[in-house]
């Protein structure tokens, strides 16, 4: 059982900065890559994380046409 808390538990705001951190890494990764295949499924993941990242924030933005909080 893992001791970590569950990223899904966390705002919003605090989720879209650890994906974004996230895809900045793995972009990172990619680009000192060397086989071409490794490295386009390593942009596709941070293309993943980037998109959660633009979920969370726009959410976040509209929800209820006030500006809150999403937890989900």
């Amino acid at each position: 059982m893992s001791t970590e808390p569950d990223i899904r538990s966390w705002p919003a705001s605090q989720r879209s900065e650890h994906y974004q951190e996230l895809a900045t890494k793995l972009r990172r990764i990619a680009e000192a890559e060397k086989v071409p295949e490794l490295r386009a499924q390593i942009l596709a993941l941070a293309r993943q994380y980037q998109e959660l990242v633009t979920g969370l924030r726009t959410k976040r933005r509209f929800v209820g046409g006030a500006q809150k909080e999403n937890v989900e």
